[in-house]
């Protein structure tokens, strides 16, 4: 007999044994085992997903509560932002009323007190101007922002706003072309809105436009009202126009007529042109300039049908512009040496500086808000110093190595085109230069800040604000 190999034993199947009803019993059974645990399995599944369906409900309910306190938050943090605005306003109104009044009854004279009124108004007038911007900012922040839509002769009303910054153009020596001409179909806005809208941008043409033309068109494109404002400015970088609207967007070493600002106009632009259901792009190449564009549609299918109203026109007045045209006017000036302050009250504070080999002490001041350059330069010269005042770090140190070179620098440490802190880096490191006496000026206190600018090679560093006092007694410290 032929022997069977143990693999072919191994893997041969077992048929199943018992008789036919067994074997249906037990398949029966081995079923309904299964069903039991896939049962289970379910009951246990839908327990887990009850579980975490509730917990998912009660963290619901935890962020509902925090949503809530934010919009409480968010809602107190308007009202106070707007109430303080509003406080803000009644003592700057309190104090330009006496300010504009000691300027009428002053008009025909010269010297140190009108110089200080106009300083003290100039200044009165942007924080003015820097409180309605934070109010209007808040507003639209928050949908609080009312808007009532008028029909506007869109054209004629924008020549008007841009007449009203001719002077200021003229005074720093740009050509502004208004290429608006009367429209033959009215566009819808709120004429405080528009104001602000021509407002901010021609401020920001103006800012950072040295040379050239501003131009301001309105005229019809795409279905609506088109508003251009074109400048031959500086222009603005491939990387930096995509952010140009974001809110406290600030474009890094950009150059302009000042580095003061809120970082907020053109946000604050953006915003009102959209609660007009309308978009506002700009186009700008490096160097040659930029061109913003506002497009408002015509009609009134676009805009809230209880915020229409029928209402004539309003004429646009002086008021409304005098806030920016006195920011623009306070920027010119940057490059022009201190001739404009002849003398300083005296009061005491001030001593003769000792002259060196039978010559004034020469001091520069390097530093970019104009008001506090000509206090500075009032305030040196009635001390009895010969003082020359630059508005840039590059004119500083072009100044410095100018012979004979000065004996102190007062340098402000956040200046356009090169900062106190450069500017200082550039001095020292030159032979002509190392040895000129600096002091640093800034508003940064603390003992980093202090730190930071005596090891770049600072004699003294004095933090704003500062008495007339401090200043020349330092001055005099760091001479001796």
């Amino acid at each position: 007999m032929e022997e069977m190999e143990f693999t072919d034993v191994v893997s041969a199947p077992v048929p199943p044994t018992g008789t036919p009803e067994q074997l249906l019993r037990n398949e029966t059974d081995r079923i309904r085992a299964d069903v039991l645990r896939f049962t289970q399995d379910m009951r246990d599944a839908t327990r887990r997903l009850n579980d975490t369906m509730a917990q998912l409900a009660l963290r619901e309910e935890e962020l509902a509560r925090v949503n809530e306190r934010l919009v409480d938050v968010d809602q107190a943090k308007t009202t106070f932002v707007s109430n303080i605005a509003h406080e803000f306003r009644n003592p700057l109104q309190l104090m330009l009323g006496p300010l504009e009044d000691g300027l009428a009854r002053a008009a025909s004279g010269v010297g140190v007190q009108r110089e200080m009124l106009e300083l003290a108004h100039r200044n009165a007038l942007r924080l003015l101007k820097l409180v309605a911007s934070l109010r209007d900012f808040s507003r639209v922040d928050s949908r609080q922002a009312e808007a009532t839509y008028r029909p506007i002769d869109l054209g004629r009303f924008t020549a008007e706003l841009t007449g009203q910054f001719e002077s200021a153009c003229a005074h720093c020596g740009l050509a502004l072309v208004s290429d608006c001409p009367p429209m033959d179909e009215p566009t819808y806005v709120d004429p405080e809105m528009w104001e602000k809208i021509v407002f901010n941008l021609l401020s920001n043409a103006f800012k950072y436009t040295f040379t050239g033309t501003i131009r301001v068109a309105v005229g019809k494109a795409d279905g609506g009202t088109e508003l251009v404002v074109q400048d031959t400015g500086i222009g603005i970088a491939a990387d930096d126009i995509g952010h140009i609207f974001e809110r406290f967007y600030r474009v890094k070493g950009a150059r302009g007529r000042s580095i003061e600002g809120s970082g907020i106009g053109l946000a604050l632009t953006h915003d009102l042109v959209a609660l007009h259901g309308g978009s506002i792009d700009v186009a700008s190449t490096p160097g040659a300039g930029s061109s913003f564009r506002v497009r408002i549609p015509l009609g009134t299918a676009h805009l809230p049908a209880d915020r229409i109203s029928a209402a004539p026109e309003v004429t646009p007045t002086a008021a409304g512009a005098k806030e920016y045209v006195a920011e623009i006017l306070s920027w010119e000036g940057h490059q022009e040496e201190a001739a404009e302050a002849k003398t300083v009250p005296g009061g005491g504070e001030e001593r003769a500086a000792p002259p060196v080999g039978g010559q004034r002490l020469r001091i520069l001041v390097a530093e970019d808000n104009r008001d506090m350059r000509a206090y500075a330069v009032r305030l040196l010269e009635g001390a009895g110093y010969d003082v020359r005042a630059v508005g840039d770090g590059e004119a500083a140190l072009a100044a410095a190595r100018e012979e004979p070179p000065p004996d102190l620098i007062l340098i402000d440490i956040v200046m356009p085109k090169l900062d106190g802190v450069a500017l200082l880096r550039a001095l020292r490191s030159s032979p002509k230069t190392e040895g000129v006496l600096a002091i640093l000026v800034s508003v940064r206190a603390g003992a980093d800040a202090r730190i930071q600018g005596l090891d770049a090679g600072a004699d003294d560093y004095i933090v704003k604000p500062f008495s007339s006092a401090e200043l020349l007694a330092r001055i005099a410290a760091t001479i001796r």
